[in-house]
């Protein structure tokens, strides 16, 4: 009864993720177009181009690290991992503080993770990998 919504949260949480690496994708790109529009004005732009760069990595490294740790989850719970529970219940709490589709993502999330089902699922799935 409660895999599909495990499911469903898995895949929200691989599109949200992916949403997040693509953003700093596309940050990293207009950067470093940015960057190299100045590298062409002469030498006394180089500065500014290799700080729009180094502005592009950076933020890019940030929001792909908020996004790899929801695919991560994403994956786990359509692989039936033992830690993906937990990783779940950790990523939703820190996403109801994204208001409103991370609230709504968090509190849908907790509501599956805490299904006393869904509890039984996953020790089901510790008990049978050990024992």
């Amino acid at each position: 009864m409660m895999r599909p919504h495990i499911n469903a949260i898995a895949w929200m949480h691989i599109v949200l993720g992916g949403l997040y690496v693509l953003g700093g994708i596309a940050a990293w790109f207009v950067f470093a177009v940015i960057g190299g529009a100045a590298a062409t004005a002469g030498r006394e732009a180089f500065p500014f181009a290799a700080g729009m760069n180094v502005i592009g990595v950076l933020i890019f490294v940030i929001v792909a690290v908020l996004g790899i740790p929801g695919i991560l989850l994403g994956w786990g719970l359509l692989k039936n991992t033992e830690w993906a529970r937990i990783l779940g219940i950790i990523l939703s709490i820190l996403n109801i503080l994204s208001f409103p589709l991370g609230t709504v993502l968090g509190i849908y999330s907790l509501w599956v993770f805490f299904h006393p089902e869904t509890v039984a699922m996953f020790e089901g799935y510790r008990r049978q990998r050990y024992f």
